[in-house]
Formats: C-alpha cells, sequence, structure tokens
C-alpha cells in the first residue's frame, strides 16, 4: 500500500512539472537569402507561462552558428531572449534544427533554421553580438585605416593617392591626410588597394576587409617610378600595316576534336582608341575617335582567360578586369567580342557578342573568378574553334590569352603549332602577362611571335588601362 501511494504521488508531481509551458514567438527562423552584407541575426522570444521560475538548461547548436542569451532564467510571466548567428560554411541550401531545453519541460521547443546561401563569408567573426545592439545593426562594418609611409623612414606620407578597386572598378579615389592615412568605413569584401605618390614608387596589396583585417600599410620607395619598355608601347600606330589576311587555301589538317568546346555563335561589336601616358596615365577618356571606322578595321576578338588559382593573388584579376572594361568601353557595334576561361578545364563565359551590348560584356568580366589548376591546350583548342566560327572577312582576328604564368612544357610544341596554323588562317594571337615572371614573359612571347601578335607584360593599374586598347588599335589599323 505504500508503495501505491508512492507511485501515485511521483505521477501527479510529475503531471504537475510537465503542465509547466514556455512559448517561443516563432519556431521557424528565415534567413533568407545569403549575400555578401547580410547580417544573419535573427532573435527567437521566449516566455514563461507558468507560475514559477524557470530556467534554460541547454541549446544545441552546431559550429555554423552561434547563440548568446539575455538570461537563463525567465520569472513568471516573463521574455527572455535567443539571438541566433548562422555561420554557414558552404553554398546552397542551409538547414538546421536547433533544439532549447528548459527545466520546467520534458520536451525541447525546436527551432528550425533555413537560409539560401549565395555568399560564404570565412573572413567574418562567427561570435553573436551582444544585446546592446539591434540585430539589424549588429554586423555593421569596423573603419578600414589605410596607412602610407615611406619605405626607407617609415615617415607617414601626406596627399597621397590611394584608390581602393573592387573587380577592376575603382570604388574610392582619395587622398591621406597629414598622418599619411585615409580611414573610412568599407564593406566586407576582396579589394585591390594600391598608393603612389609623387617621386615615389607606386605599392599596392589585394585581399579581403573585414572586422580584424582593417588596416592596411603601404609603403613606397622613394624615387621615380620605373616604367619598363614592355610595360606601355609608345610606339605610333603605323601609318601602314600588313594587309589583313585572308584565310590561306591550304590542306587542312586532321583536327583533333577531343576536349573541344561546343560553342554558340552570337552577334558583332565595335572599339575605340587611347593615348597612354608614360607616367602615371591619367585615366582613359573614352571618345568617338578612338577606333574611327575608316582608320581600323572591324574587330573580332576571342579572349581567352587564365583563372587558375595564381591569378587570385597580387591583384591579378583587378588588373586584368580593369584592362579588359577599358577595352569594353571603346568597343564599336560593327566589333564582336568572346570570354572564355580556362583553369581546370574551359568554359564559355560569354559567346560571341556585339560591342554595343556594354551592359552583357561587363557583367561576364566581373564574374570572373580564379580558381583551379591550368589547362591551356584544352582553352586553346575552344577559343580557335570559335575565332574559326565568327571569322570575319578581311577584319582583324584575334585571340588574346590573359595569364600570368607559362604553360606546361609537355603542352608547348603544340600550343606554337596550333598558334602557328591559325595565324596562317588570318587569327593572329596577343598575350598579356600579368605579373608574370621573366621565365614565363619569355614562354609567352614565343607562343604571340608565332601568333603575329604581342606580348603585353600588365604590372600597373593605369598602363594595363590602355595595354588592351593599343594592342587592338595596332591590329586593326588600316591607315588613313
Amino acid at each position: 500500500m505504500p508503495i501505491r501511494f508512492v507511485l501515485l504521488l511521483f505521477s501527479v508531481l510529475t503531471l504537475q512539472h510537465t503542465s509547466a509551458q514556455v512559448s517561443a514567438d516563432a519556431t521557424r527562423l528565415d534567413y533568407g537569402v545569403i549575400v555578401k552584407g547580410s547580417d544573419r541575426v535573427l532573435d527567437v522570444h521566449f516566455t514563461n507561462l507558468d507560475a514559477k521560475e524557470t530556467m534554460v538548461l541547454t541549446s544545441n547548436v552546431s559550429r555554423e552558428c552561434a547563440i548568446r542569451w539575455s538570461s537563463k532564467r525567465i520569472a513568471p510571466d516573463s521574455t527572455i531572449t535567443l539571438r541566433i548567428k548562422i555561420n554557414p560554411l558552404k553554398t546552397g541550401a542551409f538547414k538546421e534544427d536547433v533544439e532549447v531545453y528548459f527545466a520546467s519541460m520534458q520536451k525541447p521547443i525546436v527551432l528550425k533554421l533555413r537560409a539560401d546561401v549565395d555568399y560564404v563569408d570565412r573572413t567574418d567573426s562567427p561570435n553573436c553580438p551582444d544585446f546592446r545592439q539591434r540585430p539589424e545593426d549588429c554586423c555593421d562594418d569596423e573603419p578600414t585605416l589605410i596607412h602610407v609611409i615611406n619605405a626607407r623612414t617609415g615617415d607617414p606620407i601626406r596627399g597621397a593617392r590611394v584608390r581602393i578597386i573592387e573587380n577592376g572598378r575603382v570604388q574610392r579615389d582619395v587622398a591621406t591626410n597629414r598622418s599619411g592615412n585615409y580611414e573610412e568605413q568599407i564593406p566586407v569584401g576582396y579589394y585591390f588597394v594600391m598608393a603612389e605618390a609623387e617621386n615615389y614608387s607606386s605599392a599596392d596589396t589585394a585581399g579581403y576587409i573585414n572586422r580584424r583585417n582593417n588596416y592596411i600599410e603601404l609603403a613606397l620607395t622613394p624615387g621615380e617610378m620605373d616604367i619598363l619598355a614592355e610595360d606601355i608601347d609608345n610606339s605610333p600606330i603605323p601609318e601602314t600595316t600588313t594587309e589583313p589576311v585572308a584565310v590561306v587555301e591550304e590542306e587542312e589538317e586532321e583536327e583533333d576534336d577531343r576536349d573541344e568546346i561546343v560553342i554558340v555563335p552570337a552577334e558583332p561589336i565595335e572599339v575605340e582608341e587611347e593615348k597612354p601616358e608614360p607616367v602615371l596615365p591619367e585615366p582613359v577618356v573614352v571618345t568617338s575617335t578612338i577606333l574611327p571606322e575608316d582608320q581600323y578595321t572591324r574587330n573580332s576578338i576571342v579572349f581567352l582567360v587564365d583563372v587558375s588559382q595564381s591569378m587570385a593573388n597580387k591583384g591579378k584579376m583587378d588588373l586584368l578586369k580593369a584592362s579588359m572594361l577599358s577595352l569594353v568601353e571603346v568597343l564599336r557595334p560593327t566589333d564582336q567580342v568572346a570570354f572564355l576561361t580556362y583553369a581546370s578545364d574551359a568554359a564559355v563565359v560569354l559567346d560571341m557578342t556585339s560591342g554595343d551590348r556594354k551592359e552583357a560584356l561587363e557583367k561576364a568580366i566581373q564574374e570572373l573568378e580564379a580558381g583551379g589548376m591550368t589547362a591551356g591546350l584544352i582553352g586553346f583548342k575552344g577559343a580557335f574553334k570559335m575565332a574559326k566560327e565568327h571569322f570575319i572577312e578581311g577584319g582583324n582576328n584575334q585571340l588574346i590569352v590573359a595569364t600570368d604564368g607559362a604553360f606546361r612544357n609537355a603542352d608547348r610544341p603544340k600550343l606554337v603549332k596550333m598558334v602557328d596554323k591559325n595565324q596562317r588562317k588570318g587569327v593572329k594571337t596577343s598575350v598579356i602577362g600579368i605579373r608574370s615572371t621573366e621565365f614565363a614573359g619569355r614562354t609567352l612571347t614565343e607562343i604571340a611571335n608565332e601568333g603575329s601578335g604581342s606580348f603585353i607584360f600588365v604590372d600597373d593599374y593605369d598602363a594595363c588601362k590602355e595595354a588592351l586598347i593599343r594592342e587592338v588599335q595596332k591590329q586593326s589599323y588600316i591607315g588613313d
């Protein structure tokens, strides 16, 4: 009889205990689409509906989440807040269920977290913000300080020109104060930052700016800027050039169709001209006379862009993008351009497109990203195939290869043969060396020579913006 009484009493107490309630104002938390700059923070409010105080026992979250409680105890008829910040590790659908246990309840309250992740911020702090900040304000960017100094003395340089570049476009063009500083709140992202001053060589760096990496020091070496001869071709546009090469009638060599890219035809394009400055040139000024049609023939240009992992370093992609964007600005409707990339494999970024479709061309350029190994031979095959399909009789048919390094030794003989063969059929090959080594430059020069084109070494931001325009002028010039 006593045992039955104890069991009955235990059942009553348990029933009373499980009847205690804590409610959540939301159990499904949709963070929406996560892009660069999204704060990724939401709040959940828990209310104690019982007459007795209760407390949070535990809340299980993965390493892709961070949480902060306003309090772990809830008085009767009171509310506490759980702040949850998600830190997704990969793009795509994000799903996580968070179980929150309270002392007064046997079962947890399950919070279902959902998001569509388009951007992964691997540099942002994973910590959840405290309650002195509103959720929508919690992830503001910290001010970024750029400090420009004399490399020899360490003294600050007042009035140094600082440019902050993203995807080849200048986002800030400012000067340092008397302390050699420029400070501004800059959104988290990847930037190419350069500084220059009169009687100093320029300096630059590239990388992510975020809350933990918001101090940049650029040291300028006293002395005039060294401009290499290959940086800028200052030779005048020739008064006469070779006639546009017609398609040579010859026995067609048997093509190796392996690894070829299927390419869809597109439209035509147009270009304009520009005069480079040898020292710190001003930005390109686009005029209607850059590529007048009575002096420059139609252009059919195929860009083959190296997007291997090494191109992600030292601002190389920003230099290339700046150069390509400057050319796009001066293209004519009668010209046509296509973009292909190669890394681990080859791909068509934009089919042959007319020069007046500026928005489509610029979008394709700005979306270029580096990553992978180098598969140059496959890229060349696809690029020449496209050039052949969109050949303009009597025009400038040109392949422009942009890379920072040499090609594999095993591929070089095949590349040289392929370039020479297509040159004899009227498609020239030029090569842009983006901060390439001296060794790579020799190899790339050999390929450009075989293709009756030019090797263009690019190291300086201002010079690179004019390099492509001058090369297209040179190859398409037909005289007055």
